[in-house]
């Protein structure tokens, strides 16, 4: 609507400006993201500060970001992850090459078939793995040939995952310092 558009207006213009991305990009993600989490679009100042904060912290840029939440946004929001929580697993995968669409279905199957489309499952089952020491073959049975190399690294970095989470609850003002 025309007063969603005036809302989150800023927000993108801030985005596209502190990327270098365009702006047609900067909005449709921001607006697939408050869709896709069921977010107002008053949101769109904390939506974009948490994309600064994770393109800020980790591998993520705006375009493999974008490609990658059209895959998972919908998933994760059903399941119950938070945006932040999201972001913070696709920078550490980002972190170690696993970008884009790869980045996103892959953690959509793992949310999917770990988590069993909740998210306090996904935690316990990530945590359990990485307290046992996931391997390959393990993670395979588990997910499957196209999320298992995802599946191995977000269970060896569980506490890298939580650390962000709550560096991207806490990000307000990224985006203007990003700017």
């Amino acid at each position: 609507t025309t007063k969603e558009i005036l809302n989150t207006t800023k927000a993108v213009v801030l985005l596209s400006k502190a990327t270098g991305e365009d702006l047609t990009l900067s909005a449709q993600t921001a607006g697939s993201v408050i869709r896709s989490f069921n977010l107002d679009a008053r949101e769109s100042g904390r939506v974009t500060d948490v994309m600064a904060a994770a393109f800020n912290k980790s591998a993520l840029g705006l375009s493999n970001f974008s490609e990658a939440i059209k895959y998972v946004a919908p998933v994760a929001a059903q399941a119950g992850l938070s945006l932040e929580q999201v972001s913070a697993m696709l920078g550490v995968l980002a972190d170690n090459g696993i970008k884009g669409s790869m980045a996103g279905t892959s953690l959509r199957k793992i949310i999917s078939d770990l988590g069993k489309g909740a998210a306090p499952e996904l935690t316990k089952a990530l945590q359990e793995m990485a307290s046992k020491g996931l391997t390959g073959a393990q993670a395979m049975d588990e997910v499957g040939r196209t999320a298992y190399a995802s599946l191995l690294i977000l269970s060896k970095n569980t506490a890298k995952v939580d650390e962000a989470t709550l560096a991207y609850q806490n990000a307000n003002g990224e985006l203007q310092k990003m700017a």
